[in-house]
């Protein structure tokens, strides 16, 4: 299942989600419409958002994300989802939202950002555990790599 939410009242679409969720993709959207406009379609500059289950997220990593890793992924907080930024192009990306669980398998497998719950972000595999693996860790003040941790 994908849902592309392109404007606000395509939030419609997805009113189950929890609140959380649907705050985090209106603030995506008002970013978007507010350097892309509100009428964006498939063809404009700016880009949307995917809410994905298991099979969504293959079908894009087939299609529109094919080759493309996640530049960040967040955690929303005070629900089990997370959201990741994937940029298609210098002016067109796809902030794909799902439920925390898939990231856990390892869905976004690649080279990216995780945001551990402590704040810390990682760059490297997203795993469960972000102490298991190497991870560079990065400032989030001067987004700077500050050390490379490791573990087992």
């Amino acid at each position: 299942m994908i849902i592309s939410i392109w404007k606000k009242q395509d939030l419609s679409l997805v009113n189950e989600l929890p609140t959380e969720v649907l705050s985090a993709i209106e603030t995506t959207i008002e970013i978007l419409d507010e350097n892309y406009g509100t009428e964006r379609t498939t063809e404009d500059l700016g880009g949307y958002v995917a809410v994905v289950d298991k099979a969504g997220i293959k079908q894009l990593k087939q299609k529109q994300l094919n080759g493309i890793i996640p530049e960040y992924i967040d955690e929303i907080e005070g629900a089990e989802y997370i959201s990741a930024l994937f940029l298609c192009s210098n002016d067109f990306s796809i902030v794909v939202i799902c439920k925390k669980e898939l990231i856990q398998s390892n869905e976004f497998n690649g080279r990216s950002c995780f945001k551990a719950k402590t704040g810390n972000m990682y760059f490297g595999s997203p795993v469960r555990n972000p102490m298991h693996g190497f991870f560079a860790k990065i400032d989030l003040q001067g987004a700077a790599c500050v050390g490379i941790m490791g573990g087992t």
